[in-house]
């Protein structure tokens, strides 16, 4: 019978640290996305006015920017949850989710810098979630923690 173990606790942080990066990086994102004129950006980078506009108008909203902040949050509450509980499939899930977020912020790094100073503060953002987000795969499934859900995934 292994006993939860205290590297759990550790596992269950760096959830909520990755959370708070996504937080943190969406709302710098609306920020920038607000206050750059990317019909302008677009323009400088050889786009025509059609295409500029198209690229601009695409770039997303606030609403479903929110949405997906929303959306993502209850993600993260569902696998926050089931690592409390000791659920394999939580260490999983949030293992999926870790590497999508991994490569998605790797590269979003290319194209913080349309964003001039606020990119360069979503570059060191996406640095940090990139850094929490190995952290967390590597504590998923260091030897306690492994062994912790491989016996709950038993019972």
């Amino acid at each position: 019978m292994v006993e939860r173990p205290g590297l759990l606790d550790k596992l269950l942080k760096l959830t909520l640290l990755s959370a708070a990066m996504y937080i943190l990086y969406t709302v710098v994102n609306l920020i920038a996305a607000s206050t750059t004129d990317l019909e302008a950006y677009f323009r400088e980078q050889g786009l025509s006015s059609d295409q500029a506009e198209m690229f601009a108008s695409s770039s997303g909203s606030v609403v479903g920017s929110i949405i997906g902040l929303v959306i993502a949050l209850l993600l993260y509450f569902l696998v926050y949850r089931g690592l409390a509980k000791g659920k394999n499939w939580a260490r999983i899930l949030g293992t999926v989710f870790a590497a999508l977020s991994i490569l998605s912020y790797l590269f979003g790094i290319f194209g913080a810098l349309m964003y001039g100073g606020l990119g360069i503060v979503l570059i060191v953002v996406s640095i940090i979630a990139v850094v929490v987000n190995i952290m967390w795969i590597v504590t998923a499934f260091k030897a306690p923690n492994s062994a912790y859900f491989a016996q709950n995934s038993r019972r």
